[in-house]
Order: structure tokens, then sequence, then C-alpha cells
């Protein structure tokens, strides 16, 4: 894997696919970035951070023979690869659909994954991820929380990026085995609502339910407590924290 390491950069994942361009030999790399100018997050959302204090990565990969129809495993071995990185720092966070990180209802991590497309295949893959690690203030409007936050501990930053690409290595070679089946009870054992009642608002109304399943596309499929089942896509629904 290569890696390059950048002071400041607008986004690691915008870097990244400019890196791309034209290029047919870079293989695996990853991008490490002390802060971003304009992180990106779901939605058109902004990620933002305080300069060396957020663990900040985008790597891009082409992953082996996978279909389109199941690029939401790279979403699942993306929250994995989260999980597990925030478990050796003593942390134990959950997943909100899609991939989101949380611990105790607040945000610890986010994830934006943008694929390239040929031939009913997935090319290309830019996998973003930032991680709070010793921030402890937050717009008040933003319930989020930091390794900092919840161990008591500092911790320097730049040599936590390879501790995390070790454990997206694991995940990744999941990923191109496709274990989707080891992956996916991974991702169901710790994400929050499957199977469990939680309130969600969708663009009609709110309501309570329990998380059926994932389609393989990533529409969440939801069986409210009137019985009734519905399968959403990311802009139509969102749990109330």
């Amino acid at each position: 894997m290569n890696i390059i390491y950048l002071k400041e950069v607008d986004s690691t994942n915008n870097f990244l696919k400019n890196l791309y361009k034209g290029q047919t030999d870079l293989g695996t790399t990853a991008i490490v970035a002390e802060t971003q100018t304009q992180g990106r997050g779901q939605l058109g959302t902004k990620w933002q951070d305080e300069p060396g204090e957020a663990l900040l990565i985008s790597i891009g990969f082409e992953p082996f023979q996978l279909q389109v129809k199941d690029q939401f495993s790279i979403s699942i071995a993306s929250a994995i690869t989260g999980l597990w990185f925030l478990e050796t720092l003593g942390v134990r966070a959950s997943i909100k659909w899609p991939n989101d990180l949380w611990v105790q209802r607040k945000k610890i991590g986010g994830i934006l994954i943008e694929n390239s497309f040929f031939n009913n295949q997935i090319s290309n893959v830019v996998m973003g991820i930032g991680i709070n690690i010793n921030q402890t203030t937050f717009p008040e409007n933003l319930l989020a929380s930091s390794v900092k936050l919840e161990t008591g501990v500092s911790w320097p930053v730049k040599p936590l990026a390879l501790k995390f690409l070790q454990h997206w290595e694991k995940a990744f070679q999941l990923l191109q085995n496709k274990n989707f089946d080891a992956l996916q009870t991974i991702y169901y054992q710790n994400l929050i609502g499957y199977q469990t009642i939680e309130t969600y608002q969708s663009t009609q109304d709110t309501f309570q339910a329990t998380i059926e399943g994932i389609e393989s596309t990533g529409r969440l499929i939801l069986k409210r407590t009137d019985g009734t089942k519905q399968a959403y896509d990311l802009k139509e629904v969102r749990l109330v924290p």
C-alpha cells in the first residue's frame, strides 16, 4: 500500500480522486491528512475537524470482480474497520446505518464512499473516514464524542494511521474473498436498531420500527410496530437520536 501524508488538504477524498485520474498503476493508496479545509460527509454534509486532532484517511483501491449490486459490502467493511480500530484504543462503538460510528449515541466517526463503475462492476473505490481522536469541544448542535473523551487519554494521531490501515487490510481481505456473510454478521451484531425498537423520521412521518435487514444495494428495511415493512434510501429516513 502506498501512503501519502499531507499537512493540509481540501478533502482527502478529492485529493485521491484527482490522483487516480489518468493513472492505471497506483494500486492501493492511502492519503493521511492532519486537517481538511473542505471535508465532506454523507448527503453533502461537512466534516469539521481541529487540525491534528482527528484521524483523516482516504483509501483508494480496486475491488476484484465486485459487482454493482454488492456495493454496500464496501460500506460494511469500512464500518467494521472503524469498530476494530476503536476497540484497540479501548472504545466500544456501534454502527448507525449506513456507516457512522457512534458511542453512547454520539458520533465519533463518519465514512464517505465514492465508487466508480464499469460494465456492471465496481472499478475503483475511494473510501474516506474521519474519526475524532483528541477533540474535546464540538458545536452545540452536534452530538459528538472522541477517543479522548471516552478514554481520558490523549493519543499521537499520526501513528494511529498505520494501526487503522492494518485493520482495513483484514476487512479488505474478507471483501476481496467475497466473504459477505462474515462481514454482514459482524455488521448486524453492532448495528443500532437491528431487531430492537428505535424511533425513525421519514419524509412523511415519525414512527417506531426495528431493522429487519439491509438490501445489498444498501437500502434499509424497517418493520414498523404496526407490522408493515418498507425499504428506505439514505435520503428518505433517519434515526432519531
